[in-house]
């Protein structure tokens, strides 16, 4: 199991009870499926509710101000579940087509190539927000990004070396643009280094940013972008490759 070194406690988000709350109604689904629009730092974004773990922190604050601090993203099958029925009938009130080509299928190349748990989007002058995160050892994530010399365009990583395992248990960070900071932890994995993982899912999370979630989706960059970035242990669907089609 890959550690998580980027929030403690760091509580994974199956379809489940626990993050939804009571059993959801058709209504439910149909509002998770709408999409919300927002501005991190200087970028403006666009994601399915479903897709978006802040989503209430964020509708709270709407109004408040023109832009946000933090985004939460965990990308995933979110059709599938088996605590609700309800959920599996989202896939085709989907609009756009990153999200749609995930929805009922774990093998989709966008799956494949992204961090496999949450990765934030961050305005890098609100790095305070992670004070109360920690690292491996124990520090202060937020102390640690703002130390991080970053350059737009390059992932930049600092790590904590666990000794029984001999894994690297890392913090990556990526400047998309002057104000917008993608987070995320990595480590060793059987068939990656955490240095070669940080920068391969840099490079598909700048994608994701370009092509899925920014105000006009382009499907037809993005998947050959994400066929080229899959982790190595990517594995082919029963529904076949669509980066062979």
């Amino acid at each position: 199991m890959r550690f998580l070194a980027l929030m403690v406690p760091l509580l994974l988000m199956g379809c489940s009870n626990s993050e939804y709350g009571s059993k959801l109604t058709r209504a439910d689904v149909e509002q998770l499926a709408t999409e919300m629009r927002v501005t991190i730092g200087d970028t403006p974004l666009v994601l399915p509710r479903i897709a978006v773990v802040n989503r209430d922190e964020l509708e709270e604050a709407r109004g408040t101000r023109a832009g946000f601090d933090r985004l939460e993203i965990f990308v995933r099958p979110f059709g599938w579940s088996d605590w609700e029925p309800e959920l599996r009938k989202i896939c085709p009130l989907l609009a756009r087509r990153w999200v749609a080509s995930v929805c009922d299928d774990p093998w989709a190349p966008v799956l494949q190539s992204l961090p496999y748990n949450r990765f934030y989007l961050v305005d890098r002058r609100a790095m305070s927000l992670f004070d109360r995160h920690f690292t491996a050892a124990g520090g202060s994530l937020g102390e640690r990004l703002r130390g991080m010399r970053m350059e737009v365009g390059k992932t930049v990583t600092e790590c904590d070396r666990d000794e029984p395992s001999g894994q690297d248990r890392c913090t990556a960070a990526l400047l998309l643009s002057p104000h917008l900071v993608a987070v995320w932890p990595v480590t060793d994995g059987e068939r990656e280094r955490a240095q070669a993982m940080a920068d391969r899912e840099g490079k598909a999370i700048a994608s994701f940013v370009r092509y899925a979630i920014a105000p006009d989706e382009d499907f037809g960059k993005l998947l050959p972008a994400m066929c080229e970035l899959q982790r190595p242990e990517a594995k082919e669907g029963p529904n076949g490759d669509p980066c062979k089609l």
